[in-house]
């Protein structure tokens, strides 16, 4: 493929990568360092927009993006995550670490040299594994029903908040949210015909029960 034009500079692509270098050196991407290898990259954690159209101060996305190695990249690798849990949640937290694992195994599986000649990765074959599938549990006639019509009330129990208030807010509802987690309750319940300017209250659990009696 034929080169179109130059997007950047030479000295600015220089300065780039020393400030991403700088990032998983002594910055906030110290855990997608590899041994042997100078990464460079960035750290995101952006925070997402709750049902009130607010930004969320609980839900957010965590990321890192960057290339390996930096001086002759092999592999560009982005990880994002959508709403981590836990005390620490950001990008270089969660999904740096990522990264590092991946980039460490595709480096081998390619035999791209290290930076540091006394140390080679070796190339191995990589290994099937076993998935297992999702769980789905189809809608009801009853449910399906609800959801397609846009004057009705579906039913949002059971799912995410974030899934539960966009739901509520397509049919032209203000979205009040209490708790976290899943839909626990919803009012209107689900059917009620809606009429402008109504209000839909989601309380949320962490350990919802669904209209079957089965836990979420």
């Amino acid at each position: 493929m034929a080169a179109v034009r130059r997007v950047l500079e030479p000295h600015t692509v220089e300065v780039l990568t020393d400030l991403l270098k700088g990032v998983v050196q002594t910055g906030t991407g110290k855990k997608a360092a590899l041994p042997g290898y100078t990464v460079a990259g960035k750290t995101g954690t952006a925070q997402k927009i709750d049902g009130s159209g607010r930004y969320s101060m609980a839900d957010h996305v965590a990321s890192f993006v960057g290339f390996v190695p930096a001086s002759r990249p092999a592999l560009v690798i982005l990880v994002s995550l959508d709403t981590p849990r836990g005390a620490l949640n950001h990008g270089g937290d969660v999904a740096a670490p990522v990264f590092a694992r991946v980039a460490e195994d595709a480096l081998r599986h390619l035999a791209v040299p290290s930076e540091v000649p006394d140390r080679v990765l070796r190339a191995t074959v990589h290994r099937a594994f076993s998935a297992t599938p999702a769980a789905y549990r189809p809608a009801s006639p009853e449910a399906a029903a609800l959801e397609a019509d846009p004057s009705l009330m579906p039913d949002l129990t059971g799912r995410p908040a974030r899934e539960a208030a966009i739901a509520a807010a397509r049919r032209g509802l203000a979205v009040e949210l209490r708790g976290s987690g899943r839909v626990a309750a919803q009012v209107p319940e689900a059917g009620t015909r809606l009429e402008p300017g109504m209000v839909c209250l989601l309380r949320l659990s962490r350990n919802p029960v669904s209209p079957q009696g089965e836990g979420q």
